[in-house]
């Protein structure tokens, strides 16, 4: 716990899907519920949740043309929708609870109280665009691993047959995915859901080219490759959002439950152990291309030897084994071994050069370029195989946290510009947007002023972003 007056604390009240195109008897209308978080809740209560989200949702739509409701803030709550295709509905209750700071004998002890039913302060404010993001990304991961809503549907007279097949893959999927969703330390990374790449030099860059030329060659089953090294894209053949949903599952589930493997495992998805013949298979499979009418469904293999990985993307159709596997191993391993001295020596290059512009700890930033996803942030502390936290001066996070997200909001109003804000915790937040580039700088120097700040921003900008246009 840290040393600040109030801390946020949020937590998941339900999460549900649910159908909204099938007509079903007034006592069967629980059926056209999909998924609903908790499992334990009664049919009434499940349904009253959900007649009243359809409700807001058909009352917003009076207000205008733009669409429906996003979200609605009550005193103790708020809540999240999204209609991710034509029929279904889903939607999230985030609790609130004010922590706190009481003292008693000299130790300092917290508890969690509910909410006075009175107007709520803005230190406990959650921000709309950062969890209403959470809500989307949670279908589009759906996607990625279970396929569309539309296509689990089985054909049938009865709509309760039709929604059967959704139903398992719903619950399947979302009973892992919101075990994992990161309510508490949310921020507009998780908003962006950026992708971090390494730059390399030409000799370098040619050589992973190589090996994925090589590699696709040899095995024609193979039809994209991605190469990362710790948690940093170095070569794709993915598309931008496959890319971007593929990078997030890496990083933020398989990477992290990948820790406690035996140092001797390299494939993280396919056999556990390549010498054994009667090893289990672990093979995800994803659906790639989803701007297709028919999707690509393929298998995930991830193989990652002295921090370099490689997911090789191959059709569903095709049946892989053993020897497969043990092939494989026996291409990929020496030649990664072999470039993974090339690349760690570039990421190290980079990240000392970064760590020596950056200046100082009282100065950071976060980066975002939407043409193609690139994501970088002193804010936060990345650590390979963990998730990435903010590691401003504690008093601050929260203030960072929103300021910065509320400046993005900003910007999707009114276009390109450039905001600089003081927060209540005395930090220096600048905005900028040019050209769809974001760029968030957050200053915690004590008795800063406005022409330091700008003085700052300048510097910072000329020595690591002196080859992205960002108009003054």
């Amino acid at each position: 716990m840290t040393n600040s007056e109030d801390e946020k604390s949020y937590s998941l009240v339900n999460f549900f899907v649910f159908d909204t195109s099938r007509n079903f008897p007034e006592d069967e209308e629980y059926k056209s519920i999909v998924y609903y978080y908790p499992k334990d809740t009664s049919k009434d209560s499940q349904m009253k949740e959900i007649g009243r989200t359809a409700a807001i949702l058909k009352f917003s739509q009076t207000f205008g043309t733009s669409g429906s409701c996003h979200s609605l803030h009550t005193r103790k709550t708020r809540q999240y929708f999204n209609e991710p295709e034509p029929g279904f509905c889903m939607a999230m209750v985030i609790n609130l609870n004010k922590i706190k700071k009481i003292k008693s004998n000299k130790v300092t002890l917290y508890q969690t109280v509910k909410l006075p039913t009175v107007p709520i302060d803005n230190d406990i404010e959650t921000h709309d665009k950062v969890f209403n993001s959470l809500l989307v990304h949670s279908y589009h991961m759906f996607r990625l691993f279970m396929g569309t809503m539309t296509s689990a549907l089985k054909v049938s007279d009865q709509p309760e047959e039709e929604l059967e097949q959704l139903k398992l893959r719903a619950a399947y999927f979302y009973s892992k995915h919101l075990q994992m969703m990161p309510l508490e330390d949310a921020d507009l990374a998780d908003a962006f859901l950026g992708i971090q790449f390494l730059p390399m030099d030409k000799l370098s860059f040619l050589k992973v080219r190589s090996l994925v030329s090589h590699v696709e060659q040899t095995f024609p089953c193979i039809t994209s490759t991605t190469v990362l090294y710790q948690d940093q894209i170095v070569w794709t053949g993915l598309c931008q959002d496959d890319v971007q949903l593929i990078y997030n599952y890496l990083t933020t589930k398989l990477f992290p439950a990948s820790i406690t493997l035996n140092t001797e495992t390299r494939f993280l998805t396919g056999p556990a152990d390549v010498h054994g013949l009667s090893s289990e298979m672990r093979i995800p499979h994803v659906f790639l291309n989803q701007s297709q009418t028919v999707p690509d469904e393929c298998q995930l293999i991830v193989y990652r030897v002295a921090g370099v990985t490689m997911c090789l993307f191959i059709s569903a159709s095709i049946e892989l084994d053993h020897e497969f596997f043990v092939s494989l191993d026996l291409t990929l391993g020496p030649r990664i071994v072999a470039l993974s001295a090339d690349v760690a020596e570039q990421a190290l290059v980079r990240k000392t050069a970064s760590s020596l512009n950056t200046g100082t700890d009282s100065i950071r930033f976060l980066y975002f370029n939407q043409w193609n996803m690139a994501f970088k942030s002193t804010l936060h502390q990345s650590i390979p195989g963990h998730r990435r936290v903010l590691q401003c001066q504690p008093s601050a996070n929260n203030d960072v946290i929103k300021t910065c997200a509320d400046l993005c909001e900003d910007f999707s109003s009114f276009g390109d510009g450039e905001i600089v804000v003081k927060t209540k915790s005395d930090a220096w937040v600048l905005g900028k947007l040019s050209n769809k580039r974001h760029l968030y700088v957050v200053v915690t120097r004590k008795n800063a002023e406005l022409v330091d700040i700008c003085d700052e921003v300048r510097r910072l900008r000329n020595i690591l972003f002196k080859d992205i246009l960002l108009l003054e």
